[in-house]
């Protein structure tokens, strides 16, 4: 299974099929975790929203 955008790094080279690796792939990808437009500033996990990215550490910095 392959997934990749402009910046995305690919896993090649698969010697075996890995059933949940696949499926947590594939959820993540459908999830907009793996392709997503937006990035969280503070630790760069893709989201489809800009809502949700940059809600997606908010909790952190403010509890620093």
């Amino acid at each position: 299974m392959k997934f990749g955008g402009a910046d995305t790094k690919v896993l090649e080279g698969e010697d075996r099929n890995y059933v949940k690796f696949n499926k947590l792939l594939a959820k993540a990808h459908a999830e907009g975790r793996v392709d997503g437009k937006f990035r969280c500033p503070t630790c760069g996990m893709r989201f489809r929203t800009d809502v949700e990215a940059l809600n997606c550490c908010a909790f952190c910095e403010k509890s620093a």
